[in-house]
């Protein structure tokens, strides 16, 4: 397949992924996206804290609350992990 040919002979070949502006916008497209991430995970793990302190608190004693929040807010922590990495497997970053 050739290029597409423009007047006075001179041909028109597309931008390459090799090209550094074309390298430099999806690296940054991909640390705009990891922000963003980043920002929403924090944000859940925080929600997951405090859910857990509006169900049990007061209902329980203070270090069983603690705990609770600990242990729910590692597992949420362990998910948000495991879709990252599966987010960047499937993209191959």
């Amino acid at each position: 397949m050739s290029s597409p040919q423009l007047e006075y002979g001179h041909s028109f070949n597309p931008p390459t992924p090799s090209c550094p502006m074309l390298l430099f916008t999806a690296c940054f497209l991909a640390m705009k996206e990891l922000f963003v991430f980043g920002i929403s995970s924090l944000a859940a793990l925080f929600i997951f804290g405090y859910s857990v302190h509006m169900f049990v608190g007061g209902l329980v004693s203070e270090q069983t609350e603690t705990l609770l929040i600990i242990i729910v807010v590692l597992i949420s922590a362990a998910a948000i992990g495991y879709f990252l990495w599966e987010t960047f497997r499937n993209r191959r970053l």
